[in-house]
């Protein structure tokens, strides 16, 4: 399978460029109804990448739990109705639950041409397409250019998307196959490189190709070459008749093989070379052996005995013509270390050069287990995607000591992009980091992790942890997610160092101007809370659905016997599906509450279990008013009335003086 890939050095779409600052930048985020909405279409064609349903129903069970993470990307095309430029699964997904709105990013595209790229970029890097997607998005780039030359429209695809401009053409004539051999294309029970031949034959002949695959077995790549050549000689679409003639040829044409000169001189040994050493003999027949294959018809012996030539060829290092061989024929069967000696030797004989036959065998030895570090650094060069894959590539390349920067950037871009919180990330990171790599992109990586820790609840490591302080020490400008994660790791420490006190306490200053509250604040000590009148305050939290309707129920005991009825009120979104209430308890207060959430769905609004916190122990900052009536209060419960009238004194005198120091006067004349 030929890979849709990209380099440093190739053009790439505006959406890919910007997409970690719409990552870092929440404030683009709009909610838009989903009415307004609709998938990108040109002349009526959809845009050409399949949905799965199972995918969908799997999407749509996360956004229902977790929320939409990730906003769509659209555009305006009226000044009511917007088109998706990414996102389609995660809208269809919406879709099926019947949510009303959607969060997304509307970015000025009017040129159809930009917009269609967006949409093949932002799907090409969340898995590897199919190749009757491509076929649709090449003849679609072909379509949305019909005043350009058909040349020219193919150069800059080729450019765009760094393969060749064989293969483009070989793409884009899917489109003259029939659905059964399509499919099979995709199923990869037919390899790409026939589609052009099968293509120029007649409806009736693909469809018998196609039933045959259906119904019957599986044709070789020698078979499938034959059948397809001799049913364009003959115009035959009789395929069984046709695999019989060449079952049948094949077997009469294997027997002088057995009774050749290479066997005769080894097995019964002339008397001129009785005397002769095996190697002696090797290199005489090997002197032969060169001869006759500098005039030998490769081609006409590859239908016969296609894996005895190649190994043949590779053995007497003739690279080029082995790789014809495999380019028209295939390499079944061929043993996996000769496969890998002829790939690596091409690769060095190209000088590195992208090559989409050389990238596709190069994957194919290393998933199976086989490399050497010309596999491993075409890979890194060229290889894009899938994830796990450029993952085990990375890894190997590491145990060879290989520079592994471009492809740890690589791999960063696509976490983030598709928001992959795998613990691997942290490992390419933190040898992204030790390379000096991109400030941009590490910011972008510690966003990604920061919502996963501070929204999904996962957990921090100790190394995002050091990632993060550095960021914030040298003021980067990363998102207020990362400074709200850090704070809340610094607050599970019971004694932080002095250093992080003042981080703590910079954060919280933040968060105090933007009027955010937050449950963990309540492990911070009073006097980091005090200056900020937090230190008396108890913190109630429901996580739910970004954009959820929460409503907090709640009465307050206060011990002295009386019920009281349940209050209700709105609660306010802090931050991504956290909603915050604080209230002051004394000493001896019980507050019970609990939540209803309204997601927005029909029939889907949910309620809490009920909740209860209580106040017993005395709190606040040490010498606060609220420390002082929570002593009060404590001495009366247990009957220590000198106590009583010892805090009611210190807490009047308190408040004279705070009277003395700020009096008011009254102006003249008044």
């Amino acid at each position: 399978m030929i890979d849709i890939k990209r380099s440093a050095n190739r053009p790439r779409a505006n959406f890919s460029n910007n997409f970690e600052e719409l990552l870092m930048d929440k404030q683009k985020v709009v909610s838009l109804p989903m009415s307004k909405i609709e998938p990108f279409s040109f002349n009526g064609d959809p845009q050409p990448f399949a949905i799965d349903e199972n995918e969908i129903s799997a999407l749509a069970d996360s956004i229902s739990k977790c929320g939409l993470i990730t906003p769509i990307i659209v555009r305006s095309i009226s000044s009511n109705s917007y088109q998706i430029l990414s996102g389609h699964k995660r809208y269809a997904a919406c879709k099926k639950l019947m949510h009303l709105d959607i969060d997304a990013v509307v970015i000025e595209v009017t040129d159809d041409n930009v917009a269609f790229d967006i949409v093949c970029q932002a799907n090409i890097q969340r898995k590897e397409p199919r190749p009757s997607e491509l076929s649709k998005m090449f003849n679609t780039y072909l379509s949305l250019r019909k005043n350009v030359s058909a040349d020219l429209t193919v150069n800059e695809i080729s450019n765009m998307f760094g393969i060749s401009r064989k293969t483009i053409y070989r793409y884009a004539n899917i489109s003259n196959l029939n659905n059964g051999l399509a499919e099979l294309i995709d199923s990869k029970s037919i390899q790409i490189r026939f589609i052009e031949p099968l293509a120029k034959l007649s409806p009736e002949q693909q469809k018998a190709i196609a039933d045959y695959y259906n119904y019957d077995e599986r044709l070789s790549s020698k078979e499938l070459t034959l059948v397809i050549e001799q049913m364009t000689n003959s115009g035959s679409s009789d395929i069984y008749d046709i695999i019989k003639a060449i079952r049948n040829l094949s077997e009469k044409k294997k027997e002088p093989y057995k009774n050749s000169l290479y066997n005769e001189m080894y097995i019964k040994k002339p008397l001129c070379m009785q005397n002769m050493t095996e190697s002696e003999l090797d290199k005489i027949v090997y002197e032969l052996l060169d001869k006759y294959l500098e005039k030998m018809d490769f081609r006409q012996y590859a239908q016969v005995d296609r894996t005895t030539l190649l190994e043949v060829l590779i053995t007497r290092r003739m690279f080029r013509q082995a790789m014809v061989i495999v380019e028209e024929f295939g390499y079944e069967g061929l043993d996996l270390s000769c496969l890998l000696k002829m790939t690596s030797r091409m690769i060095l004989k190209s000088d590195m050069a992208e090559d989409d036959e050389l990238l596709a065998l190069a994957s194919e030895v290393y998933r199976k287990g086989k490399y050497d570090e010309v596999i491993l650094h075409y890979l890194m060069l060229y290889r894009f995607g899938p994830l796990d894959e450029l993952i085990s590539i990375w890894k190997s390349a590491r145990g060879f000591e290989m520079d592994t920067y471009d492809l740890e950037e690589r791999i960063l871009s696509l976490l983030i992009f598709t928001e992959d919180y795998r613990k691997e990330g942290e490992a390419v990171l933190e040898s992204y980091v030790k390379q000096s790599g991109k400030e941009r992109i590490t910011g972008a990586y510690l966003t990604l992790v920061s919502y996963g820790v501070f929204v999904r609840e996962y957990t921090m490591s100790t190394f995002i942890r050091s990632r993060l302080e550095y960021a914030f020490t040298s003021k980067w400008p990363v998102n207020l997610i990362c400074r709200l994660a850090l704070l809340q790791e610094i607050s599970r420490e019971k004694d932080p160092k002095p250093e992080y006190v003042g981080i703590a306490q910079s954060i919280l200053e933040e968060c105090a101007k933007e009027n955010l509250k937050f449950a963990f604040f309540r492990k911070l000590s009073p006097e980091l809370l005090s200056p900020y009148q937090l230190d008396d305050k108890t913190f109630v939290e429901c996580r739910a659905v970004p954009g959820a309707k929460v409503t907090l129920f709640y009465r307050l005991d206060t011990g002295l016997g009386a019920e009281t009825a349940y209050k209700c009120e709105p609660l306010k979104e802090m931050y991504q599906g956290i909603f915050v209430r604080t209230f002051t308890l004394f000493y001896g207060e019980t507050l019970q509450y609990y939540f209803q959430i309204d997601e927005g769905d029909k029939d889907n609004t949910k309620k809490t279990s009920e909740r209860s916190v209580s106040m017993k122990k005395v709190e606040g900052a040490s010498g606060s008013k609220y420390q002082m009536l929570n002593q009060m209060l404590s001495a009366r419960r247990l009957d220590k009335t000198q106590e009583v009238t010892d805090s009611l004194k210190d807490y009047l005198r308190q408040e004279q003086y705070v009277k003395n120091m700020f009096s008011i006067e009254k102006e003249s004349g008044r």
